[in-house]
Order: C-alpha cells, then structure tokens, then sequence
C-alpha cells in the first residue's frame, strides 16, 4: 500500500468527516482533504487532524442563522433603531463577496423584520425616514476595510443625521475596538486573541505545535506580511463562499505549489 492510500486508510473517518462539513465549499471531497493533509509530515499527520478539528466552517445555513441574529440584534440593541427607519447597505466590494452573500439572506427574510436594504448608489440622493444605517459585511478581521469605507462614504452619511453602524457576522474583539472609533461596532460572534493560533492566548495548541504550524505556513511560499494571517490575525476560519485571508496561509494559500483546502473566492 503506498503513502496516500496508507494514509487515507488510516485517517478515513477524519477526512470523511472533514469533507461533509466542509462540503459546501467549491469542489470540496475526502480526496481534497487528503491530498491537504499530506503536505504534512507523517509525525505531524496528528497535528493536521488537530487543524482540521478546530477550525471554524460556516456553511449556507450557518450564515443565514447569523444574518437573522444580526438583524434582531441591531434591533433589540442599537439605540433608537427602528424596523422602518433601519436600512441595511452591503459593503460589495465585488461579485459573489461575503456581503453579498449577507444581502441575499436580508432579502429573503421575514422574521423579526423585513429589512429594508439599499446598496451604495442609493445613498446618493438622500432616503428618507432613515434612523440608522447599518454597513454590513460576513467578516472583519482588522477594521481595515471598514475604516476604509468610512473615509470614503463619511460625506454622504453626515448629513443624513443618521446613526452610523458597522456590523459584520463575524469580528475580531480587534477589528470591533478599531470600528468603535467611528461608528457602532457589531457582530454576532466575535472573535477574541485566542482565535489567533499562533498567539499567545491561544491554549489549544502547544509552542511545539506552534513553530510547527508557522513551518508550514512558511512552506506554502506566501509573503512575510501572510504568514500569521493578514493582519497576524492567525485564525482558523472558512465560509462557504471562501477564504479570509485572516486565516492561516495554510488553508488557502495555493498560489506557490501549496495545495489548498479551501478557495480565496468560491462559488
């Protein structure tokens, strides 16, 4: 029996069970899973189980559960909204990207509320009756993009008088404080330092495990600035429609020979 079939016999229950949880993601399968796990050297086969078991996978219906807290939340918690003076703008930033993903499950919502949805243009000329605005997006590691967005659309929502509300499904306690700098930060889970895995709050995995980790995150070939994550954020987290590059490297950067196990942008 060679290496691969040796290996996929002996971790079979793993790897099938790493496939159906994952098995919304774009061309996910036990070979996909396989042929990730063995970029790592037999000692560390474990170790990669152990990756596979912590990592955070948010499938279709996980991402509607949470767009459906998130807008009870804003409602039950965000001073002064109102369900008819509420409006929700996704931070699109390209076709098929996490906030459009949250836009379509807004739109097909009934309970608590039906959300009342605008997309940027909109913004142009002034709607009325609106109390408060809320950004919204599937993740924010760093604060980056939203701060970001705030310098760009800052003018257009001032004059509106409006309460200013950046809420992503998932947050970083990080990216969370970064926001509140200039608007209401919000988010159904978030995320604190012991996400990071390479951090020192992380308890889940030893310092041994660690260098190993960061040794392959070396190995897929990615810049010094992704090694830990962009931002070093060091998480291990994936959607059905993607990668964030906050994760490790590891899990989806294939772009120097790495074999992935999951796409940057999926379908």
């Amino acid at each position: 029996m060679d290496k691969p079939a040796q290996i996929g016999a002996e971790y079979s229950e793993e790897i099938r069970a790493a496939a159906e949880r994952f098995g919304d993601h774009e061309g996910m399968s036990p070979a996909r899973v396989l042929k990730w796990m063995l970029q790592f050297s037999e000692e560390d086969l474990p170790l990669a189980e152990k990756l596979l078991q912590q990592l955070r996978y948010f499938n279709a219906n996980n991402l509607r559960a949470l767009t459906r807290q998130m807008v009870e939340m804003i409602m039950n918690e965000v001073d002064g909204a109102t369900p008819g003076g509420t409006v929700f703008v996704p931070l699109s930033r390209e076709p098929g990207g996490g906030a459009e993903i949250v836009a379509r499950v807004l739109r097909s919502l009934r309970n608590p509320v039906r959300p009342r949805i605008m997309t940027m243009v909109d913004l142009g000329e002034p709607p009325s009756n609106v109390d408060t605005l809320v950004f919204v997006d599937d993740f924010s590691g760093t604060g980056d993009t939203l701060t970001e967005w705030w310098e760009t659309i800052e003018a257009l929502v001032r004059p509106l008088a409006a309460r200013a509300v950046f809420a992503a499904l998932i947050m970083t306690s990080g990216a969370a404080e970064r926001v509140s700098e200039f608007a209401v930060a919000a988010s159904v889970l978030e995320l604190g330092p012991d996400s990071n895995v390479l951090g020192d709050d992380n308890a889940v995995f030893d310092g041994s495990e660690k260098e190993r980790i960061f040794a392959y995150c070396r190995d897929t070939g990615c810049d010094a600035a992704l090694l830990r994550g962009y931002g070093e954020c060091g998480l291990l987290l994936a959607f059905t429609h993607g990668c964030p590059n906050n994760s490790l490297p590891i899990l989806w950067y294939g772009d120097k020979g790495w074999d992935t196990l999951f796409l940057r942008r999926a379908i």
